[in-house]
């Protein structure tokens, strides 16, 4: 089973978790409400029931291109020349992992294979491929 789907707007990291006065470490607003706009879009293509199997994620992330750069270096952004560096690509993933974990698969340690980059665009959006991954010693 492959699963394809896009959503738009700007890509967003995981927030690092904040702790309490007493000690207890929660999830930031800013993050829960982040996965909670991609998920709204992200849901229509949700499997029946949670995926079981291993699975092979890939991700593109396309960043919107930033207005006080030169016109010059945003045709290089458009072209590919230009890369995003202001987000670590690691936090934008476990952003997009933990707001599909439940819903597209059973637990985020079924991932055993993952691609994923970043790109400027005119259209900031998240680009997400799940494949099942057929283990050979499965077979």
């Amino acid at each position: 089973m492959i699963i394809k789907f896009v959503t738009f707007g700007e890509p967003y990291s995981k927030c690092r978790p904040r702790f309490s006065r007493k000690g207890f470490a929660y999830t930031p607003a800013k993050t829960k409400q982040n996965e909670k706009d991609f998920l709204s879009q992200a849901i229509a293509y949700r499997p029946k029931e949670p995926l079981k199997t291993d699975l092979r994620i890939d991700l593109t992330f396309y960043m919107g291109i930033p207005l006080s750069k030169s016109k010059k270096w945003q045709e290089r952004a458009r072209a590919g020349q230009e890369r995003p560096h202001k987000r670590d690509l690691d936090n934008q993933i476990k952003l997009i992992w933990d707001a599909m974990n439940t819903i597209f698969y059973a637990d985020d340690r079924q991932i055993v294979e993952l691609s994923a980059r970043k790109f400027y665009s005119d259209v900031p959006r998240v680009e997400v491929e799940i494949t099942e991954v057929i283990s050979n010693e499965r077979m």
